[in-house]
């Protein structure tokens, strides 16, 4: 039986960290204000090295997108740094942002 986690940050519901959202959203948690490349979304996320035109993360940070959704900032929480990778976005960090 999977173990769920409510997480306070986002008011989510996920599995944690045996699925590879909770081991997503762990990851950009524990870097939040930094970016991670994709590679380390993959070793988190899927286990593995991406391969050629590999959308798995993209997947996955989508669907974790969808399940953070619901407040003010949720949806832009999670950014995309082109050619990089991905950065979380702290309420925090957000108010300093406007």
């Amino acid at each position: 039986m999977p173990r769920y986690d409510f997480h306070r940050w986002s008011g989510a519901c996920l599995h944690r960290p045996e699925s590879p959202l909770g081991s997503l959203f762990e990851v950009l948690l524990r870097n939040a204000g930094k970016v991670v490349t994709r590679d380390q979304l993959a070793q988190a996320a899927l286990g593995r090295d991406l391969a050629p035109f590999d959308r798995g993360v993209d997947v996955h940070l989508s669907k974790l997108r969808k399940k953070l959704g619901g407040g003010q900032y949720s949806q832009d929480r999670i950014q995309t740094v082109r050619g990089s990778g991905c950065i979380y976005v702290a309420l925090e960090q957000k108010a300093d942002l406007w």
